[in-house]
């Protein structure tokens, strides 16, 4: 389950992590340094995701014990909590919940159980007046390695939703949805055997993807990528006896494909656009020992000239531990903003000194005025005098 978040608002960056003890915790970045660690809900389940709206306002859907269905927002300033869906069944269906978020509300995407090992994919778009529209069914899908399934946002209202398909073979693709539509399922990659891990990267311009098959005897990492009406051929970038936590990224225009094998972390490039991949090589620099990916959601545009992300490395015993995209891109934290001067109040020397001032000036301005109503006084006799 993917229930790390880390989030870009302006000149701060969030650390949202879970744990059972303590449920859903956060830390900020803001200044150069992280702050303390702060419990948001206590009382929440693992599942939970975390979106930004174009005003900044960080949204958080999750679960508690019972079920319920809670909007967590900082809108204002300070994170609030509401309850906006009552679990009326007897059994706790764990569910994940992205929205879609407009000017007039909020269109949601999540899931419900319809056996053993399927589930049904719903939209559903809310609340006009306290009304909620009647859900409508988008498919039937399989749960990914990692998360139910994943949505990453183009512009605007317009998101991309990537699952995958059992019957009986595993058939991994993407569908184009916004409130009021949703496109055709458009599959990329279709095998008996099992796909271990994905990982995603919707940019302005194209859909990268690349993930993991795990057949008898090997791993294979497979990259393919649609920039135009059709996917390019699956390119086959490394293989091994045990490939895992693939990662997939873009900075300054180069695309990284990064992978764990025999726990060490690899990596391969492609310089032009994902033509073609360089040979694997294996990253030499600093690196934690558990990595763990966190889904990466920014209110600043991104772009392939800098970076473009969509899932980082995390220490997963310190989650707020951001790992390698700082190294390669190291315009990624927020710089220090210089805090407010405020001027010194004045010193009893400089109040004196003001008020002998002020004094000097009032006086001045009452002789000046004296002498013009003396001008004046004179001015109206000469006129008052016989010609």
């Amino acid at each position: 389950m993917l229930n790390n978040h880390i989030v870009r608002v302006q000149n701060r960056i969030y650390s949202f992590y879970y744990t059972k003890e303590q449920g859903i915790l956060y830390r900020i970045f803001e200044n150069t340094k992280w702050g303390s660690e702060q419990v948001l809900f206590s009382s929440a389940r693992e599942n939970y995701t975390v979106s930004l709206g174009d005003d900044g306002v960080v949204y958080l859907f999750c679960q508690n014990y019972t079920g319920d269905i809670i909007l967590i927002s900082n809108m204002g300033g300070a994170f609030k909590q509401q309850p906006i869906l009552k679990n009326q069944s007897t059994k706790i269906h764990v569910m994940q919940l992205n929205p879609i978020i407009t000017k007039s509300g909020i269109s949601l995407v999540y899931n419900l159980p319809e056996d053993n090992s399927n589930y049904i994919v719903m939209q559903q778009s809310g609340p006009t007046k306290g009304t909620w529209t009647q859900a409508s069914r988008i498919d039937k899908f399989a749960n990914l390695p990692d998360s139910m399934f994943q949505m990453q946002k183009v512009n605007g209202e317009h998101h991309v939703l990537f699952y995958q398909t059992r019957s009986p073979e595993i058939s991994l693709g993407y569908r184009e949805i916004t409130p009021a539509r949703q496109g055709n399922y458009h599959v990329f990659h279709s095998t008996t055997y099992n796909v271990t891990d994905t990982s995603f990267l919707t940019t302005d311009n194209a859909i990268h993807v690349l993930y993991i098959v795990k057949s008898v005897f090997s791993s294979q990492l497979i990259y393919r990528k649609k920039e135009n009406e059709q996917f390019s051929n699956p390119k086959v970038i490394c293989e091994a006896q045990r490939l895992e936590n693939c990662l997939l990224f873009s900075v300054k225009n180069v695309v990284f494909a990064t992978y764990l094998n025999q726990n060490q972390l690899n990596y391969c490039v492609s310089e032009d656009g994902g033509l073609n991949f360089s040979r694997p090589q294996r990253y030499k620099n600093k690196f934690c020992v558990n990595p763990i990916k966190a889904v990466y959601v920014s209110g600043e545009p991104m772009h392939e000239s800098e970076f473009f992300i969509r899932q980082v490395y995390v220490d997963k015993n310190n989650p707020h531990d951001i790992q390698l995209i700082p190294d390669l891109y190291q315009d990624f934290y927020p710089t220090l903003v210089p805090p407010k001067t405020e001027a010194a109040p004045p010193s009893d020397d400089s109040v004196e000194k003001l008020k002998s001032q002020l004094e000097l000036a009032q006086k001045i301005l009452s002789e000046k005025e004296a002498k013009i109503t003396y001008l004046s006084d004179l001015l109206q006799k000469k006129n008052d005098e016989p010609k």
